[in-house]
């Protein structure tokens, strides 16, 4: 006769060791390899997006919950401009989902962002250090946005003397919903920071120097006979235009 063969039952022991075994093995990919993927794909994303040079400190995520933060973020200027950073920021924090479209991928659900300052700067040509955004393309929103952004500094080059001027935005705990990706967090950066600092993207044209050709002497200079005036020209009343309503205040 045949033997049956018997099928050996795990027993609660082994089945214990093998969750034990997986949970390490997560733990080891959140804490060590997780980290170092978010790094290098948002600091490619980051310095694609705002076409600048970027650094970017410790990642942490969390075990319990779908979530991480990122510290010591700085944002360099441009060629053109004095070295040094264009923003500094003292932490990122995100909320995440896991994407269906690629393993390991996530989608942001919600980023609070904590400036610790930003550095405006007009160079000798007029042109500010603002990052150029990128062209518009397909992105996965972020549903929530939380900005905190107080002092902004402005420097100008463009007028031969430098001058300096410090702005308190106080933005704090400002939300904005559905943002199309970093991109869109850089619109709405650039648009903040011009809108409550009232500096213009584009300087104003330098009006050009206009100077005599010559002057005659106090002594030679011969007095001008007073026109009379035309008939009627005393009766009649000179009205001022009236002005137009003020605008009302952005923001």
């Amino acid at each position: 006769m045949p033997k049956s063969i018997t099928k050996k039952k795990s027993s609660p022991l082994s089945n214990g060791a093998t969750t034990l075994i997986a949970l390490f093995l997560l733990g080891c990919f959140l804490v060590f390899l997780l980290p170092v993927v978010v790094e290098a794909v948002f600091q490619s994303q980051l310095s694609k997006a705002t076409t600048l040079p970027v650094e970017i400190g410790k990642v942490h995520f969390s075990l319990r919950r779908p979530q991480f933060s990122i510290q010591e973020i700085q944002i360099l200027n441009p060629s053109g401009f004095p070295a040094g950073p264009l923003a500094q920021v003292g932490e990122v924090r995100a909320r995440y989902s896991p994407s269906p479209k690629f393993v390991g991928g996530f989608e942001l659900k919600k980023v609070e962002i904590d400036f610790k300052d930003f550095r405006l700067i007009r160079n000798e040509t007029g042109k500010l250090n603002l990052p150029s955004l990128a062209p518009a393309e397909n992105r996965n929103l972020i549903n929530e946005v939380i900005l905190n952004l107080g002092p902004v500094t402005y420097t100008d080059l463009s007028s031969g003397q430098p001058a300096q001027e410090t702005f308190d935005l106080a933005l704090s705990h400002a939300i904005y919903r559905n943002v199309k990706g970093i991109s869109g967090i850089l619109e709405i950066l650039k648009w903040e920071i011009l809108k409550r600092t009232g500096v213009e993207e584009s300087a104003p044209p330098a009006l050009p120097q206009i100077k005599p050709i010559g002057e005659l002497p106090a002594e030679t200079q011969s007095v001008s006979e007073a026109v009379p005036s035309a008939p009627g020209a005393a009766d009649s009343k000179s009205s001022s235009p009236s002005l137009d309503p003020s605008a009302p205040a952005a923001g």
